[in-house]
């Protein structure tokens, strides 16, 4: 009798050691899958843009809540402040995000070590696509629109420690000022900007629909 519940007992022993087993190796092929397709394991929050504040600042809505959004890792010239000089680059700037996204669009928010700024805004990478892949510097310049508006208007780095999780490849990024010639540099601001959208279409090239802009 006594044999009969060892045994007993061992196999059902050997039979959790094999579950446990089976489990383990689903998450290591899961996790292997993960990395062959170059995905990261970075979790987006879903948003949807309601206004465009600036050329680095907008208002959105996440899970029917409003924020508003300061763009981490750049600053482009001030088009609506109060207490600073608004040039015709920083509206350019602006206009340049308003014809990027729309009301209505969905976008993809990325944070970093600190999620806000001393005047309550949320700190985020917003990126255009939901697949976007967070590990990969092509996908950086294509899909995350910070890096997208530092590429294609007037705008330079800024750099806020703790949130320098993307600071190197911002750094490896072809300002919109280096991309334009030098005859176009001599022209006014918003004559270089009209050249801005064929440059985007080049540079640009949305991964899908939902990046898509037509």
């Amino acid at each position: 009798m006594k044999r009969t519940k060892a045994r007993r007992a061992s196999g059902r022993g050997a039979y959790l050691q094999s579950i446990l087993f089976l489990a383990l190796l689903a998450c290591v092929f899961a996790l292997g899958a993960r990395l062959l397709n170059g995905a990261d394991s970075t979790q987006f929050e879903n948003a949807v843009l309601q206004y465009v504040v600036d050329g680095d600042t907008i208002d959105v809505t996440v899970q029917e809540k409003e924020m508003r959004v300061r763009l981490i890792g750049i600053d482009t010239p001030e088009s609506v402040s109060r207490t600073q000089e608004n040039t015709p680059q920083g509206e350019s700037a602006a206009e340049y995000l308003r014809s990027r996204i729309r009301p209505g669009d969905p976008l993809y928010l990325e944070y970093d070590t600190q999620r806000f700024d001393p005047y309550g805004r949320t700190l985020a990478y917003v990126w255009l696509a939901p697949d976007a892949d967070t590990g990969s510097q092509d996908d950086f310049r294509a899909y995350n629109l910070n890096a997208v508006i530092y590429q294609n208007t007037y705008c330079r780095l800024l750099t806020v420690p703790p949130n320098d999780k993307y600071a190197d490849w911002f750094a490896q990024l072809t300002p919109f000022q280096e991309n334009e010639t030098s005859a176009a540099a001599a022209a006014p601001a918003y004559a270089r900007y009209s050249r801005c959208r064929a440059f985007v279409t080049a540079v640009v090239t949305p991964k899908h629909a939902a990046a898509k802009r037509n």
